[in-house]
């Protein structure tokens, strides 16, 4: 729904470029631009989910689409912004291969080694504890791209392992033949998985010092055999443009386990829930408002956004809360009495002497509404 800060920080880069904006024109274009998304607390949505569904540019792509945003202003990229919202909104035609690429988290791995007593931690060639997944082939785009394949093989997401090859891969299949394109990928990974009944499981391996993806094949009881592995001869902008499917049993037989199967264990949700579109909006409003009385005679910011619809039935329909003022004179003294059980339900906190030039800093946005 957006943070309050956004006022702090839009009013601060206003005023250093000498552009005349205030908060009453933040207001209007809160009243009239709908809330396309919220993140936790205010949903159980995250900011990693966001970017999973498409990031910023994606919900600045769905302004675009309603017709709010002037696309022809020059950015920093020397680009319109128009132009960079066409490549990395995930929802655009024009999307690039590589903005689609994020979909795929991979965000957890298993460690299949059960014998291995450190489980996900790993030493460094210092001697410190680092997680194992840091350590195989760090800040390498193949291994990331690997990682997030795998990922989605694992997941059985048909839609997200298309996502890390490029729209007109070539992938070379045991026996000398290559398929080309996503429709043809499609086909041979729907195939693979319906084949595989859930008993095939991706792994991170090495061969020949690179990065592969390594196929294992469980049986009854555990027991596992080689069946497959994905080597990658091309990659740019975080896709996979060429491959090569490997079976022969003397090159299985080299491949260097890593002990890491990564997995995505948010792949079902809906990216079209998270960032929304205007018909399907949180409020036909924004997230944040702008009230004014005899407390705050020059404006106050409140983030309607995190507000329950629980609440909002409590208040009626003129928006109108009641209840009895606890006052505190800092941020220390609040936590303290909100913890010693001074704020009960129903009741409305005052804390003074903060804000952004009292802590400095607003500090008190943080711990006293965390202990309530």
């Amino acid at each position: 729904g957006g943070s309050t800060n956004t006022i702090l920080h839009t009013l601060a880069i206003a005023r250093e470029a000498g552009i005349d904006y205030d908060i009453k024109r933040i207001d209007g274009i809160s009243k009239r631009i709908p809330c396309l998304c919220k993140v936790s607390p205010s949903s159980n949505y995250h900011v990693q989910d966001v970017h999973r569904a498409g990031g910023i540019h994606t919900i600045l792509g769905e302004l675009k689409r309603m017709g709010a945003l002037n696309a022809k202003c020059k950015t920093v990229t020397g680009r319109t912004l128009g132009q960079n919202i066409d490549e990395w909104d995930v929802r655009s035609p024009k999307c690039s291969a590589w903005a689609r690429s994020v979909r795929v988290s991979g965000a957890s791995a298993l460690v299949v080694d059960p014998n291995d007593k450190m489980g996900p931690a790993a030493r460094t060639a210092s001697g410190n504890l680092a997680p194992k997944p840091l350590l195989f082939h760090p800040a390498d785009p193949l291994a990331i791209t690997l990682w997030r394949a795998a990922a989605a093989w694992n997941a059985g997401d048909v839609d997200g392992k298309l996502a890390v090859f490029h729209p007109k891969a070539v992938l070379k299949l045991p026996g000398g033949e290559s398929i080309k394109g996503t429709e043809a990928l499609r086909a041979r990974f729907e195939q693979q998985l319906a084949e595989s009944k859930g008993l095939v499981r991706a792994e991170l391996g090495e061969f020949r010092k690179l990065p592969v993806i390594l196929l294992w094949r469980y049986e009854k009881g555990g027991t596992r055999t080689p069946s497959g592995m994905l080597r990658v001869k091309s990659v740019r902008h975080w896709v996979i443009s060429r491959g090569e499917l490997v079976t022969e049993p003397k090159h299985l037989a080299k491949v260097v386990s890593s002990g890491l199967m990564p997995y995505d264990s948010a792949f079902m949700f809906d990216a079209q829930d998270c960032v929304r579109s205007q018909d399907t909006a949180y409020t036909p409003d924004g997230g944040l408002s702008i009230l004014y009385g005899q407390l705050a005679p020059e404006g106050s910011v409140v983030k309607t956004a995190g507000i329950s619809d629980a609440f909002k039935a409590n208040c009626g329909p003129g928006m109108v809360f009641e209840g009895p003022c606890v006052i505190f004179e800092s941020q220390d003294e609040a936590c303290a009495g909100i913890l010693d059980g001074k704020v009960q339900a129903g009741d409305v906190v005052i804390i003074r002497n903060e804000g952004p030039r009292g802590g400095p800093g607003m500090q008190e946005m943080l711990s006293p509404t965390s202990y309530i």
